[in-house]
């Protein structure tokens, strides 16, 4: 049973709002029952009303397309968080910083339920091969508020045009954090936040826009041209290490593969391009990276290496040495518990005591940390030992096992014939290259960033004709 023609009117409208609203990631004004997280997307609120919309007016169609769509990976990985959870609530460790195990793992859930409700919005919001042209088409004017932002930021940072303290003072209207005044963030929490929007979020439809010839949500290849351009000075001034490497990774995990595959099916000339676009994107980039590096050592730091250096002393010097500390503490806790780990959410009870000795005297982050008068729960700050200390190996085993199918999925589609499919295809496997290298560095289940392009990619490949079905001929093929 199809929508009526209101009923459909108000769903896009909601995932409209659902698109534009992303890139306020921590919206000071959720009430008290959403806890003391960092993560709140504005976004949450809408997409979860698009869900309860849909699921009103549409229930049966519903079902039957999560069905389609969702990898059976999915609910397995569910289930194996679920039994790592219970398990560990059958021997709880004494509470701390006032929190009891219980406490942590609801919120643990509550992050995770968010994520999941950015997966099956997305899912549910991409019921034709056409609706992804809608959905860039709104992420992308959501991208122009979030990038105009920035860009005042960027001014008031070089030429305090507006006052850095208007500026300030404006990100605490909305924002749980106002701005720094030394990197651009955006809309979001955090400078390394922006970054990951940048270079996943945007940078996924981007980047498959140019490998698959694919230009409609824009209209022209100029408007792709200038919004890559802009997304990628924005990134640079974020200062942000992880958002440079992501999108490093992503570039060469998903570009070079593109291009010899053009190669080899004879599109000498799209190879050329190719190559010839990336040599001049390099060259700005080059050029604001510098600029970029002049007023701060940020970057700089990650280039002075001294003789006989350690690689932790090293990692200490790029001031990434709490992240290593607690990720450490992460891995004791998982050979301590390698099968069901801890129960999602329970880490952070067990890293304190399995700290390394050089964390406890040469970081002052963890020495704060370790202080009586300051003592919050700790987290592993990277997903891959956050897994494995909180789920063990059966929970890391499952969440790989899904995010295999959602390869899957965007590998098909990167194969097909008309450049629609390959668009989403490609965006697919660039979020989940970036992914895989963001997660070293960020552990958070709710950041829609990952959830929504993978529903989108999911949703999409389910609403494709099966193969066996007359496919219309694609005028953009």
């Amino acid at each position: 049973m199809r929508m009526s023609p209101r009923a459909d009117r108000v769903a896009r409208a909601l995932w409209a709002l659902t698109l534009l609203t992303l890139p306020v990631t921590s919206f000071r004004y959720y009430p008290a029952l959403f806890g003391s997280g960092t993560s709140k997307p504005l976004a949450f609120v809408p997409a979860v009303a698009y869900g309860v919309w849909v699921l009103a007016t549409q229930r049966a169609a519903v079902f039957s397309r999560l069905r389609r769509a969702l990898p059976s990976a999915l609910p397995v990985w569910l289930l194996a968080a679920l039994l790592s959870t219970a398990w560990a609530l059958t021997a709880p460790p004494p509470p701390l910083a006032g929190y009891t195990l219980l406490a942590r793992a609801l919120r643990a859930w509550v992050s995770w339920a968010v994520g999941l409700a950015f997966l099956l919005a997305a899912v549910l919001a991409h019921r034709t091969r056409a609706d992804v042209d809608f959905s860039v088409r709104v992420l992308f004017a959501g991208f122009g508020v979030a990038g105009a932002w920035a860009t005042l930021q960027l001014t008031a940072l070089l030429f305090d045009v507006p006052p850095q303290a208007t500026m300030q003072q404006a990100q605490a209207w909305f924002s749980l954090r106002p701005w720094n005044q030394a990197r651009v963030q955006g809309l979001a929490y955090e400078p390394s936040w922006f970054a990951d929007q940048l270079a996943v979020l945007y940078g996924a439809w981007l980047a498959a826009g140019w490998l698959s010839g694919y230009t409609r949500p824009w209209k022209r290849r100029a408007v792709l041209a200038g919004l890559t351009l802009w997304a990628a000075a924005l990134l640079v001034w974020t200062y942000s290490r992880s958002g440079a490497l992501v999108a490093a990774a992503a570039a060469v995990g998903v570009g070079v593969p593109a291009l010899l595959r053009a190669w080899r099916r004879g599109r000498a000339r799209a190879w050329g391009r190719g190559l010839a676009l990336a040599g001049v994107a390099l060259a700005l980039l080059g050029g604001l990276f510098v600029a970029a590096a002049q007023r701060s050592d940020y970057f700089r730091v990650l280039f002075r290496l001294q003789p006989g250096q350690s690689p932790v002393d090293y990692v200490v010097q790029a001031r990434a040495g709490a992240r290593l500390a607690y990720a450490t503490a992460a891995w004791a806790v998982f050979e301590e518990h390698p099968w069901l780990g801890v129960g999602l959410g329970g880490s952070g009870f067990y890293l304190y005591d399995r700290l390394p000795e050089w964390a406890r005297t040469e970081l002052r982050d963890v020495a704060y940390a370790l202080s009586p008068e300051h003592r919050p729960v700790l987290n592993p700050k990277s997903l891959y030992p956050r897994l494995l200390a909180e789920t063990g190996v059966v929970g890391l085993v499952a969440f790989g096992a899904f995010g295999l199918a959602v390869a899957a999925r965007a590998l098909r589609l990167a194969a097909a014939s008309t450049r629609r499919e390959r668009f989403v295809g490609l965006a697919g496997l660039w979020l989940l290259v970036a992914m895989s290298v963001r997660w070293t560095t960020q552990d958070a289940l709710s950041l829609p960033t990952f959830w929504l392009v993978a529903g989108m990619v999911l949703g999409h490949e389910a609403a494709a004709p099966a193969p066996a079905e007359p496919v219309p001929p694609d005028p953009t093929a």
